[in-house]
């Protein structure tokens, strides 16, 4: 059974930072932007590190990606409602090897950009349209290096019609 155990120590520093924009005359000032920065390290606990055996490099600590940021544009007024977002994150081990090979696994930087525009038509009903990477990404996964790809995760763009009721 999973036991907790000496591993590593994780550090970080997280900036945030969200306004909306009201400044801005009449419509305009519906706009807000979001921001998200995240930066990760890690240390290994002395003989817990792990160990690449393709080089006898140190693995760095699983799912642990050293950046990753979001940014966010939102408008929000009167029966409007809608959001444009971009997410990214640095490449990171998986924690897993390849099944073949015993080569580590690595997910390769990726940033997703989605939008969601929703209408409220009365207080019951809200209509809404939603895009998911829109940018046709794909999730890639390599064993040991680009050259050696091992998955590959691509959901391709996807959209959403949807009218909701509340009571």
């Amino acid at each position: 059974m999973p036991v907790n155990a000496r591993g590593a120590t994780t550090k970080g520093l997280e900036l945030t930072g969200r306004t909306a924009l009201t400044f801005l005359p009449g419509w305009a000032g519906g706009f807000g932007v979001d921001a998200n920065y995240t930066r990760m390290n890690y240390k290994y606990a002395a003989g817990t590190a792990l160990i690449n055996p393709l080089d006898g490099s140190e693995l760095a600590y699983p799912g642990l990606s050293r950046n990753s940021y979001n940014v966010g544009l939102w408008y929000d007024l009167a029966k409007v409602n809608a959001r444009l977002a971009y997410n990214f994150r640095d490449s990171y081990y998986t924690g897993g090897n390849d099944v073949n090979t015993g080569n580590p696994i690595f997910g390769a930087k990726v940033g997703f950009l989605d939008a969601k525009f929703q209408y409220r038509i009365d207080d019951h009903f809200t209509v809404s349209i939603e895009g998911k990477n829109l940018l046709d990404q794909a999730q890639v996964m390599t064993a040991g290096a680009d050259s050696r790809p091992n998955e590959l995760g691509w959901s391709g763009r996807r959209y959403f019609l949807s009218l909701s009721y509340k009571n």
